[in-house]
């Protein structure tokens, strides 16, 4: 699960945040309502890339639906009606959605807009490739560190190699 911060310059600090008992659960996320939607055409490949997978949703009116956390506020990303889970073999199938609606505990107010707004723009710098600041784990750090130590240790290797070389060639 995501936690997207806005920092005071205004730029995002994203985070991946365990989604289990001791912070948050499904069952947290119950009770949230419609604020805004995702840019219509938004895949679910893009939102699988920036969220992860999906929970199932709920079996009746959604197929698909993403927990984020915004400002410590729980939010949703989620299709309404137009799936197979609701619409049978005359829904669209989960991976062709192109509709993804926003849900936040403010539902359609200002605040709730200001969430959704959040989320979007996360989404919208991604589709551009802007640079989103993300926090990486603990083991993302340990092999960073482990391919640059990699890194020197075979540059290093090729400047003696061809330090050799030259000397032989004198």
């Amino acid at each position: 699960m995501k936690e997207i911060n806005v920092k005071s310059d205004g730029s995002l600090l994203v985070e991946d945040v365990e989604n289990n008992d001791e912070n948050y659960c499904y069952e947290d996320f119950i009770g949230i309502s419609l604020s805004t939607n995702l840019p219509y055409g938004a895949t679910y490949s893009e939102i699988v890339e920036l969220f992860g997978e999906p929970f199932e949703g709920d079996g009746y009116k959604v197929d698909a639906e993403w927990n984020v956390i915004v400002n410590n506020k729980r939010c949703t990303i989620y299709n309404y009606k137009t799936g197979i889970n609701y619409n049978g073999i005359e829904g669209t199938p989960t991976e062709l959605i192109k509709d993804w609606h926003i849900g936040t505990p403010e539902g359609n107010t200002d605040k709730g807009l200001e969430l959704g707004g959040i989320i979007i723009k996360y989404f919208m710098d991604y589709r551009s490739g802007s640079c989103i600041q993300e926090v990486p784990t603990m083991a993302q750090e340990e092999e960073l560190i482990d391919d640059i130590k990699l890194s020197i240790e075979k540059s290093y290797e090729n400047y003696v190699k061809i330090r050799i070389l030259l000397e032989t060639i004198k």
